[in-house]
């Protein structure tokens, strides 16, 4: 019996060593590492071969930038031309002047002349354009019967030919000479028609004269805008305008 316990004492020690061994032969489950990407190497390009430039997509706009605002150029400003009072101007002609009546002179050379010592009531001062000389404005009246004038109250006269300034009766008087209604003087041979429009002539006032006419008639100021229409100064008789040595009147230029 004590030889059989001993037989079995070994075989179970030789069983469990041959277990123990097979539990320390055996290898852990190794754990997978993480690998890296192999880097990409960069490829020469062949010698000789262009390096491809990149395109733009199809209907895909490229932004550009704003272009900078540019400043806008100031003018130079032109100056502007002051009319000078005074001064002289030499006119050479080739022949004297025959009067300086502006009414009743026929000659276009005596009427530009005098068209420089004279004012009328109104002047042509570009094509067919009639501007204020010595009226200030004029209009008909709601009845179509009178033409009236308001005049500036600044006009004077030349030095030596009368003192102040030009006024409505020296406008009713020059026109009723033209129209051959002042004794002493005859109608003027230019302009002396206008009776075929005007009837009578009205002072209003120092600055206003009114012309009573047969007809509304738009001619009636253009035909004023002609040299022969100047203004003289009221009571200027037959012979003062036939001897007189210089201009009687109220416009820019005076015989020196």
């Amino acid at each position: 019996m004590k030889v059989l316990r001993t037989g079995w004492l070994w075989v179970t020690l030789v069983t469990l060593l041959i277990v123990a061994g097979c539990a320390g032969s055996q290898e852990p489950t190794p754990v997978p590492t993480a690998t890296k990407p192999p880097a990409a190497t960069p490829t020469s390009t062949p010698s000789g071969q262009a390096t491809p430039t990149p395109t733009k997509a199809t209907g895909v706009s490229t932004p550009t930038a704003a272009p900078a605002p540019t400043a806008t150029p100031i003018p130079t400003p032109v100056p502007t031309l002051t009319p000078k009072r005074g001064g002289i101007v030499r006119v050479d002609q080739n022949r004297d002047m025959v009067g300086f009546d502006p009414n009743n002179t026929t000659s276009g050379f005596d009427n530009q002349l005098n068209s420089m010592f004279y004012n009328g009531l109104v002047w042509n001062c570009f094509g067919t354009d009639v501007c204020p000389d010595i009226a200030k404005s004029w209009k008909y009246t709601a009845d179509g019967k009178a033409l009236v004038f308001e005049l500036n109250n600044n006009v004077k006269w030349q030095k030596g030919v009368k003192d102040g300034v030009v006024k409505a009766q020296d406008v009713k008087f020059s026109f009723d000479k033209i129209m051959g209604k002042v004794e002493g003087f005859t109608q003027s041979e230019r302009i002396g028609w206008m009776t075929n429009y005007v009837t009578s002539i009205d002072v209003v006032d120092d600055f206003t004269v009114r012309f009573n006419v047969v007809r509304p008639a738009a001619i009636l100021p253009v035909m004023m805008t002609v040299g022969f229409a100047s203004v003289i100064p009221a009571g200027t008789t037959y012979d003062q305008m036939k001897t007189s040595k210089v201009p009687l009147g109220s416009g820019p230029f005076m015989i020196k």
